[in-house]
């Protein structure tokens, strides 16, 4: 994204609606990335480029729908 990043997008989403389900889409590859996703909040990470398989996966898991309510 051009003007801010994956991490702050997650950030201020969850300051508005705390329980909404973040799902991390990046082409990043670091780790540190990725466990800073987590602790800010995102349910998953999905690496690019995106496997259709994994994402309707993720979308449908337990986890990402129980956070929607």
């Amino acid at each position: 994204m051009p003007k801010q990043g994956g991490l702050e997008v997650i950030s201020r989403i969850k300051a508005v609606k705390p329980q909404q389900a973040v799902i991390l889409m990046t082409g990043c590859i670091e780790e540190s990335i990725e466990q800073q996703a987590r602790e800010e909040g995102a349910v998953a990470i999905l690496r690019k480029p995106l496997d259709r398989d994994e994402v309707v996966r993720v979308v449908r898991s337990p986890i990402t729908i129980s956070s929607l309510r």
